[in-house]
């Protein structure tokens, strides 16, 4: 999913100087209708 650019890439550098990565989905890709229901499924049910 990287490649296609459905996940995206972010470094930064950290208080020691190191990079650091971390992977998101794409924000365009959060706001699609089909997202947000597969979203909801894997989701556990808040509590109260």
């Amino acid at each position: 999913m990287l490649f296609d650019r459905k996940t995206l890439e972010y470094r930064y550098i950290d208080a020691n100087d190191e990079i650091c990565c971390w992977h998101d989905v794409h924000p365009v890709i959060y706001g699609i209708p089909e997202f947000q229901a597969a979203l909801q499924a894997i989701q556990p049910p808040q509590v109260p």
